[in-house]
């Protein structure tokens, strides 16, 4: 470095001093923006008081709770996207939601978010939009602008985004119409299951494929008919293409948030490591169970947990010599 570069640095250090850590803390507590750091799911992990001063929840109600609950359901699919756009392509991206006030209003918050290059966080930033009503979006749906083409071009730009992020999501997502038949079939589905979306769209015979036992078959759709598109965590499992059997929790919401063209929609989650080790679990206790019961000699079990309480008591008193105390005082162990 010349002497011309070391006298630039001097001025830009000068020009820009070096913040201490605890003005960084006192930025970010008197910002009236509000300021977070959630986990890549969307939890929070630390955020600023004005989260209190705009939405009017304490900081302590806000932590390890995720965002998606306090943004208005209509706008699920706008913070998903967000959140699917960062994880893929940038490092960051400009959105907004309503969100939930405590006091059950909503507010309309331009949000920025940001991903770390060091950590697995994601950074938050959102401004309150004074200037636009909780349900301006539902008046612009009754009053469309008057520039038709713009808007239809927009609107397409945002199907293709939403669907690439269904496409690329990390769990089952599929769709089906009146008669059953599926409409949408992602790529986590292709990918447990084997079966190409090619394959299973509008093939009237997929589910006798997946689900070659016919009367376990009919029983889920006979209970599937009762549940009428509302319910979480039910398990199924499936014959894969490639012969192995995939257990699948699924849960379906649809009946309260439907999607046009779509009759029914459902997201699921491979949960077949996780059974098999419960069924590994259950089979060991199984087996020393019957040890237990059918050894040729005498077993029993027995509780010691409040003698070593006890012992860690007089250790914490100061006791040094626990064989010597032991020994003085018999009835210590005694029953």
């Amino acid at each position: 470095m010349d002497k011309r570069d070391q006298k630039l640095s001097a001025q830009d250090k000068n020009q820009y001093p070096t913040i201490t850590p605890a003005e960084a803390i006192d930025l970010v507590n008197l910002s009236p923006n509000l300021l977070g750091v959630m986990s890549r799911e969307a939890t929070f992990q630390r955020v600023n008081p004005a989260f209190e001063s705009i939405l009017g929840y304490p900081i302590e109600q806000l932590i390890a709770r995720n965002l998606m609950e306090f943004v208005h359901p209509t706008d699920h699919a706008v913070l998903l996207e967000a959140l699917s756009t960062l994880l893929i392509k940038t490092s960051s991206c400009h959105f907004e939601t309503r969100c939930r006030c405590q006091d059950g209003s909503y507010k309309w918050i331009a949000w920025m978010l940001s991903s770390s290059s060091k950590t697995q966080e994601f950074y938050i930033t959102g401004q309150e939009i004074c200037d636009r009503s909780p349900f301006e979006a539902e008046s612009q749906l009754q009053h469309p602008s008057s520039h038709p083409i713009p808007n239809r071009i927009a609107q397409l730009e945002h199907e293709d985004r939403l669907r690439q992020v269904i496409e690329q999501m990390p769990v089952l997502m599929n769709a089906t119409d009146a008669n059953g038949t599926f409409v949408m079939w992602n790529r986590e589905c292709e990918r447990v299951t084997g079966y190409s979306a090619a394959e299973v769209l509008g093939n009237p015979h997929i589910m006798e494929l997946l689900y070659p036992d016919k009367a376990y078959l009919q029983q889920k759709l006979t209970a599937w008919k009762n549940q009428n598109n509302d319910y979480r965590n039910w398990e199924w499992t499936l014959k894969a293409k490639d012969g192995t059997h995939k257990t699948i929790s699924w849960s379906n919401i649809s009946a309260n948030f439907p999607i046009a063209g779509w009759a029914g929609w459902g997201i699921g989650v491979d949960v077949t490591e996780r059974k098999h080790v419960e069924t590994a679990l259950r089979q060991q206790e199984e087996r020393y169970r019957y040890i237990f019961e059918a050894a040729g000699v005498s077993l029993w079990e027995e509780d010691f947990s409040a003698i070593k309480t006890a012992i860690d008591t007089l250790k914490t008193q100061g006791m040094q010599d626990i064989r010597q105390y032991l020994a003085e005082n018999p009835e210590f162990v005694s029953w």
